[in-house]
């Protein structure tokens, strides 16, 4: 979050949604607010969170992330 300039409860949003998480931290733009931030890192093919909940769930339950998430 080097460099970011969006105000408090704009830090507070992307802190809930990225739990903190000094890599998904590094991924901030300076040069955008909170919703675009979140908008790209999580909503945009090809970002860093995009696919992220199904590689943890995967890695959570040994590889078999696509049964359990099928219940």
């Amino acid at each position: 979050m080097s460099g970011f300039r969006g105000s408090t409860y704009d830090i507070y949003k992307i802190l809930s949604v990225l739990g903190g998480i000094p890599r998904y931290l590094e991924q901030v733009n300076a040069g955008m607010n909170a919703d675009e931030t979140i908008k790209q890192l999580c909503f945009d093919k090809g970002s860093l969170l995009y696919l992220e909940f199904d590689r943890i769930f995967y890695d959570l339950f040994n590889g078999k992330g696509a049964t359990y998430k099928k219940l």
